[in-house]
């Protein structure tokens, strides 16, 4: 996770979350149910 992060073009945190909402509306539940496995 952190290695991908650190291959995209600076941007604020909330800029991310918010481009990739729009990409992936369900990023965030896909994330917090990942997160849960890990």
């Amino acid at each position: 996770m952190n290695g991908m992060l650190k291959k995209m073009p600076p941007m604020s945190l909330d800029q991310f979350w918010n481009t990739a909402e729009k990409i992936f509306p369900n990023l965030t539940w896909i994330f917090n149910n990942t997160w849960q496995l890990v």
